[in-house]
């Protein structure tokens, strides 16, 4: 079993602390070398970390790294640096797994990990659930029928647009094909690839600024550079990044028995920025859902609020 390293992005709040906590208790839950995988958590917002930690005297000892955002990155790049700071640290780990959140690992993803090539720059995820929706004609890389792709990687020097995926919720077919374009709830990576991210990431979201403005930079930098420099991007089924969101069950063809990390970005049945309050999380687990990964994420959530109770979270 290869060493793991789960790294997480967010601001300083208590909604956000309390999904680390959530997720901390996941990985534990599982044991074994999840039980041992650090987790690191980027604050971005120029924190003060001396609050952080006060804030979170939970994580003594629980094997979580709690890393600021440099203040100059945040600065020039606001959330999106945030965001893109978990690939600089350093890392002793064989592979570096980058989650949002608002997401929970429900199984282990042994499979996965038996998988990967440690010595090969790859990188694997879950295709986006749709095209950037703020393009505009205006940036020069976007034609009258809404294509984008070919210019962009033009600009970038790719030579070969490699576009055979459909979009992971696009049930109609309607948005056409694109090249390895990931949701960033969930990317796994071998060290080299770490490594040519940590490079150029930066470098790419400000050309990105400049010529292709889109709210998703994030994530095309994830696709440029992989395309550009490792050896390989390779697509993961919806179980690895499952939201709970019946149309992405629908679309991918997959049950709540099939999940291995839930992305709990969708607030029909719950709100995730409140749903671990003191005040809510016995409405949360309480609650009849219709959504079977949020009904996961509730049966999680009851077994961690016995764990508060104890001690044991």
């Amino acid at each position: 079993m290869p060493r793991l390293e789960f790294r997480m992005p967010m601001s300083p709040s208590a909604g956000f602390y309390r999904q680390a906590r959530l997720f901390r208790f996941a990985l534990d839950r599982l044991g074994g070398d999840y039980e041992k995988a650090l987790l690191t958590v980027t604050v971005g917002d120029n924190p003060d970390m001396e609050a952080v930690m006060r804030e979170n005297t939970w994580s003594k000892d629980r094997n979580v790294r709690w890393l600021p955002v440099p203040r100059a990155i945040f600065d020039e790049f606001g959330i999106h640096g945030t965001a893109d700071y978990r690939y600089i640290p350093a890392s002793d780990a064989d592979i570096v797994l980058m989650v949002d959140a608002d997401t929970v690992l429900v199984r282990p993803i042994d499979d996965l990990l038996d998988r990967i090539d440690a010595d090969a720059a790859v990188l694997y995820g879950h295709m986006a659930h749709y095209p950037p929706t703020d393009l505009t004609l205006t940036c020069g890389l976007v034609d009258a029928e809404g294509r984008f792709w070919a210019a962009l990687f033009n600009h970038f020097g790719i030579k070969d647009l490699v576009a055979v995926h459909p979009y992971s919720m696009d049930v109609g077919g309607v948005h056409g094909l694109a090249p390895p374009y990931f949701n960033l709830g969930f990317l796994a990576m071998t060290q080299s690839a770490l490594a040519y991210l940590r490079a150029n990431v930066f470098d790419v979201q400000r050309e990105l600024m400049a010529v292709f403005p889109t709210h998703m930079r994030c994530q095309f930098a994830v696709t440029i550079i992989g395309l550009k420099y490792l050896d390989r991007l390779e697509c993961l089924g919806a179980q690895y990044n499952l939201a709970n969101d019946d149309v992405h069950f629908r679309a991918n063809r997959v049950t709540a028995a099939d999940a291995r990390l839930i992305h709990y970005l969708r607030e029909t049945e719950f709100l995730r920025m409140t749903f671990l309050d003191p005040d809510k999380i016995e409405e949360t687990i309480q609650r009849s859902y219709v959504n079977a990964a949020s009904k996961l994420v509730a049966g999680i959530v009851a077994d961690y609020s016995e764990a508060l109770k104890s001690g044991n979270a």
